[in-house]
């Protein structure tokens, strides 16, 4: 309805900091692949998580698995607008942005069957040999590392246009029917599934719905980013006032 009453495409500023993931990819593929935003501007402000306290993966029976935000089996949710012809086929390659929720990102992953796995970890917080993690994290990360299907790279947390450079490097070495991509790390790395996505004619997008959401206090890591993605081929995208 603004949209017909503007005669024109809309110029959009969303605060992401709290909204869901699978919300601000339908926002950026209804936006731009329907031709309903000319710029869509995002303010992001981090915040800073204990990946090593008690709070995260306390328990390993499958019923009762504990992450750091969730607890119990993801479900996957695919993205409208974010759609290719064979959803998850036979013949896949996955890039996944990592949080901090290995133990649950572990068998998500397996349940897609993927003949590649592309993990893009938060280069801040990436695991490593010498980096401290909870035990259960450790043990989900060194069973993922044996796989040799499995491919780490690193981000910076903020970093948007990183991961969609490496999403669509993905995307066209990829000899699969589909390059899956599966919205887990942070808000600034689904921005840059969903610039791939966009660009892109064989990437799909998937999040997660875990069975239940925990309630941690999440504070502010200080820093405030802001996000502009423009249509390039709109003129509106770059005035000022109508």
């Amino acid at each position: 309805a603004m949209r017909s009453k503007l005669r024109r495409q809309l110029r959009l500023l969303v605060d992401i900091t709290c909204m869901p993931k699978s919300y601000l990819l339908l926002l950026m593929g209804l936006g731009f692949r329907a031709d309903f935003f000319s710029k869509f501007d995002c303010l992001y402000s981090p915040g800073t998580y204990d990946l090593v306290s008690s709070n995260t993966a306390t328990s390993t029976t499958p019923l009762r698995r504990r992450g750091l935000t969730s607890e119990g089996e993801w479900r996957s949710v695919q993205i409208p607008y974010f759609l290719t012809e064979r959803y998850i086929s036979s013949h896949t390659d996955v890039f996944v942005s990592v949080g901090g929720e290995i133990g649950l990102t572990l068998p998500f992953i397996q349940r897609m069957e993927p003949r590649s796995v592309f993990l893009a970890f938060i280069s801040e917080s990436a695991p490593s040999g010498e980096r401290e993690m909870h035990r259960a994290e450790r043990l989900a990360y060194d069973e993922l590392r044996v796989e040799p299907n499995v491919n780490e790279l690193s981000v910076p947390l903020c970093d948007a246009l990183g991961v969609a450079a490496l999403a669509m490097k993905a995307s066209t070495h990829s000899t699969s029917d589909s390059l899956v991509g599966v919205a887990l790390g942070s808000k600034s790395h689904a921005i840059g599934l969903g610039l791939a996505a966009i660009g892109s004619t064989n990437i799909e997008l998937i999040c997660r719905s875990p069975s239940r959401y925990l309630s941690i206090d999440v504070k502010p890591r200080g820093d405030l980013h802001i996000y502009e993605i423009r249509d390039r081929f709109n003129p509106a995208a770059y005035l000022l006032s109508s």
